[in-house]
């Protein structure tokens, strides 16, 4: 599948609140594709994914600075205590 395909995708997950919905996040925030990874990030920063804080904090080192940034955000937005442990150390 293309990057616009797994875009699309993304966009449909956005409206799911099933466990899959978040796993599915969760592989797209290894894609190869960095918009794919980025939206991936927001996702699951908006929605609170507690299970995506590890991939969140690998984002926060990709080479991308758009996905780093979305990926910083997304920590931040998380309602957990590891989230915000997760955040690096200039942005707490």
């Amino acid at each position: 599948a293309n990057a616009d395909v797994r875009q699309a995708a993304l966009g449909a997950l956005d409206d799911l609140k099933a466990p899959i919905a978040d796993a599915t996040l969760l592989n797209l925030m290894k894609d190869a594709n960095a918009d794919v990874r980025q939206r991936a990030a927001r996702l699951a920063g908006e929605r609170s994914v507690i299970a995506a804080i590890p991939s969140l904090r690998r984002l926060v080192d990709d080479p991308r600075s758009d996905v780093r940034e979305t990926a910083t955000e997304a920590l931040g937005n998380i309602a957990d205590p590891a989230a915000r442990q997760a955040l690096p150390a200039n942005r707490c």
